[in-house]
């Protein structure tokens, strides 16, 4: 089989991949010590173990980077949001990869209201961001008293085989600073 597995971290350790100690025909066991021997004399954190999520992610070998995707609302108006989509994919195979990427914009109520495909080559072993512009009519602002979430939702394609895809949670909404008023949202 072939998969890229990647276990993933939420401090500052690096993520591993774990593909290559891995066996798909018999069953695996995964045991995760914690070494504290370094770090005895701390004086900010005596103790040792793991408390916080950790996580074992499967992928295909051509996917969208772990928190690879990035939204960005850089023109609202009334009548519409220009949205700035940047997502990481990476090919970690040993061959060159025509591919596209999808990506649609569902508003709160899951209907879609922007799409996008891009063509994407990669090289073996490479890993690019795709910008990608797309645009959302009649937009609903995100602020503090209406949270409004749209979901960017997106698919890592060779040919009509979906290979990869992740879902995004964003807001629209602008930021401004303003020297002598401060702080505008929206």
């Amino acid at each position: 089989r072939d998969v890229a597995v990647t276990g993933v971290q939420t401090c500052a350790l690096p993520i591993l991949n774990l593909t290559p100690y891995l066996r798909f025909d018999a069953p695996n066991l995964i045991a995760v010590r914690v070494d504290h021997s370094r770090q005895t004399g701390s004086r900010y954190y005596t103790g040792s173990g793991i408390y916080r999520l950790a996580r074992l992610i499967i992928t295909d070998p051509v996917h969208i980077e772990h928190w690879g995707t990035f939204v960005r609302t850089p023109q609202v108006s009334a009548a519409a949001a220009q949205l700035q989509v940047e997502t990481e994919v990476v090919n970690a195979t040993a061959r060159a990869q025509g591919l596209s990427v999808v990506s649609e914009v569902l508003d709160p109520t899951g209907h879609v209201v922007a799409r996008l495909q891009s063509p994407l080559q990669l090289k073996a072993g490479e890993s690019r961001v795709l910008p990608q512009a797309l645009s959302v009519s009649r937009p609903q602002r995100w602020s503090l008293a209406s949270p409004v979430l749209y979901t960017l939702r997106q698919q890592v394609r060779q040919g009509e085989q979906v290979l990869d895809q992740a879902s995004t949670p964003f807001g629209i909404r602008t930021a401004r600073f303003d020297a002598d008023r401060g702080f505008f949202l929206n």
